[in-house]
């Protein structure tokens, strides 16, 4: 997956475009809304997923920064 993302990357800055990286959902839900995770409207992102989030935007923000 890494590879296909790398791809997209040098793809679009060959043709001059930028590519905005979006960090749309995470384990737990959010909002309680069906598009954030969960069908029953429970929410369960808090304390225990915060630090797992916050380890995926620091993945994404170090691998493609440079891109």
């Amino acid at each position: 997956m890494i590879a296909n993302q790398v791809y997209v990357f040098v793809t679009y800055r060959n043709h001059g475009m930028k590519v905005i990286v979006d960090l749309h959902a995470v384990e737990g839900s959010q909002n309680g809304n069906e598009h954030s995770g969960t069908r029953d409207g429970y929410i369960e992102w808090g304390d225990s997923y915060i630090p797992q989030t916050v380890a995926v935007i620091d993945f994404l923000a170090q691998r493609f920064v440079s891109r």
